[in-house]
C-alpha cells in the first residue's frame, strides 16, 4: 500500500510545506490562490526514497473543496488528510500501512496527535485501539483522518462543500464525512499512535467563534448532520445548553438557540 498526504493551504508559492510539514510520502498540495494551474516535481526522503509531489492552485474557496479535489485526484492506496499547521513523524507511512493491515475490513483510520496546551477546544484520544461510531465520531478532526482511497471513490463520499472553512464558521465538515462513511457502511477505526503534531495559529475560524454567524451555521450543521429539522433542533437545544459557559460572554442561551434555529429552518 502506498501513502499519500493531502494537504489543503493557502497562497503557498513553491514546495516548501513540504519540508515544513516532514512529508515523508507521495503529497498532493491544494492550493486556494489567485490562478489555476498545476505543478509537480520528485523528492527523497530520510530513507532516499524518491517520492512524488503535486501541486494544484485553484481559484476555488472552501476548505471541503480543497478535500474534494484532492480526493478526486489522488493516486495514493491511502490517503492522509493534513491542514498547513502540521508536522508529521518521520515513520508516519509506516504506522498507517501497519494499522490498515492490521485492521484490513477498515475504510477510514483516525490517528493520534500531539497538540499544543492553547488549543482552543478541548481534544480526546484515545489510549487503546477502539472502532468508531456516530456518537464517537463526534469527537475526531480532519487532521486525524485517513482513508483508502478506492473505498471513498467507490461509495461516492465526500466533503460537503457547504460546510467547513472558507464557507461556513461552524466546522464540522469532518463529522458529517464520517457520517456519511458510516451511513454506507464502512468501517472507520481509531489507532492511539502518534503520527505528527499540530502547532496552533489564531486562526480565521477560531475568531469566528460563538458570533451570530457561528450559531447560523451550526444550525446548519445540525440540520445536514441529523438529516432533518427535527432532531437538528433536539441537537441544537443541548448545545446551547452545553456550551452556555463558553459563549455566555457574547450572548444569552435563547439568542444563540435562536440563531441555530434560523441555520435550521432558513438557510439553505
Amino acid at each position: 500500500m502506498k501513502v499519500e498526504v493531502l494537504i489543503a493551504c493557502m497562497y503557498q508559492t513553491d514546495f516548501s510545506i513540504i519540508e515544513k510539514t516532514n512529508i515523508q510520502s507521495d503529497v498532493l498540495i491544494i492550493n486556494q490562490c489567485d490562478t489555476d494551474k498545476e505543478e509537480s516535481c520528485n523528492f527523497l526522503n530520510r530513507k532516499g526514497v524518491e517520492c512524488n509531489a503535486r501541486i494544484i492552485h485553484t481559484t476555488e474557496r472552501g476548505v471541503s473543496r480543497s478535500r474534494n479535489m484532492a480526493i478526486e485526484n489522488a493516486i495514493g492506496d491511502i490517503c492522509l488528510i493534513c491542514d498547513d499547521d502540521e508536522r508529521l513523524e518521520d515513520d508516519y507511512a509506516d504506522k498507517l500501512i501497519y494499522w490498515f493491515d492490521k485492521f484490513s475490513e477498515s475504510s477510514v483510520i483516525a490517528s493520534r496527535f500531539v497538540i499544543p496546551d492553547n488549543y482552543y477546544v478541548k481534544k480526546v484520544f484515545w489510549d487503546n485501539p477502539l472502532v468508531i461510531n456516530y456518537k464517537n465520531a463526534l469527537k475526531i478532526s480532519s487532521w486525524q483522518i485517513a482513508f483508502k482511497r478506492n473505498h471513498i471513490l467507490d461509495n461516492n463520499i465526500r466533503f460537503d462543500p457547504e460546510i467547513g472553512s472558507g464557507v461556513t464558521n461552524a466546522g464540522g465538515e469532518e463529522k458529517i464525512f464520517l457520517h456519511d462513511c458510516l451511513s454506507k457502511g464502512l468501517k472507520v477505526y481509531y489507532q492511539p499512535d502518534i503520527i505528527g503534531h499540530i502547532s496552533f495559529n489564531d486562526s480565521q475560524w477560531v475568531n469566528h467563534l460563538f458570533t451570530k454567524e457561528y450559531f447560523i451555521d451550526w444550525g446548519y450543521y445540525a440540520r445536514r448532520l441529523k438529516g432533518g429539522r427535527f432532531m437538528a433542533v433536539l441537537l441544537s437545544a443541548a448545545f446551547a445548553v452545553k456550551k452556555r459557559k463558553e459563549y455566555g460572554g457574547t450572548c444569552s442561551l435563547w439568542g444563540a438557540w435562536i440563531n441555530m434555529l434560523k441555520g435550521i429552518f432558513i438557510k439553505k
